[in-house]
């Protein structure tokens, strides 16, 4: 499953033309295209849509409002969700006119492969299922 080595490589290139990057880092971002290379995993965000900067997420959790009725703390939701690797959002907070508006946002948790097989969960099909 996936498309290998090579194949990733040529796409990472393809995404990150024009960008110098420091090989040591394991993240990069080109307009549109996330690229982790310890994850081994490329995508493009939504055009106009913006990548929300990982030393911002302890901010945007503090400033979540998360309403009743769930029977959990937000404290015990944040534990559930756990922490993103990446978040895009349509409309960036740190724009005035954005503040307090509701913006879509995909955010990408990555699992450890351990969690998964304490769960009895072996292929990934199972997690799709």
């Amino acid at each position: 499953m996936g498309i290998g080595r090579r194949e990733f490589l040529r796409l990472t290139s393809l995404a990150l033309v024009g960008l110098t990057i420091d090989p040591l880092k394991a993240v990069a971002i080109n307009d549109n295209a996330y690229v982790n290379k310890k994850l081994g995993i490329l995508f493009y965000k939504p055009q106009n849509w913006g990548f929300i900067s990982v030393k911002d997420f302890g901010k945007l959790k503090s400033e979540q409002i998360i309403g009743g009725g769930l029977g959990l703390t937000t404290e015990e939701i944040w534990n559930e969700l756990g922490n993103p690797i990446c978040i895009v959002t349509k409309y960036c907070q740190d724009k005035p006119e954005y503040k307090r508006v509701f913006s879509p946002t995909i955010t990408l948790n990555i699992t450890p492969k351990k969690e998964l097989e304490d769960l009895g969960i072996e292929k990934f099909e199972e997690v799709l299922e």
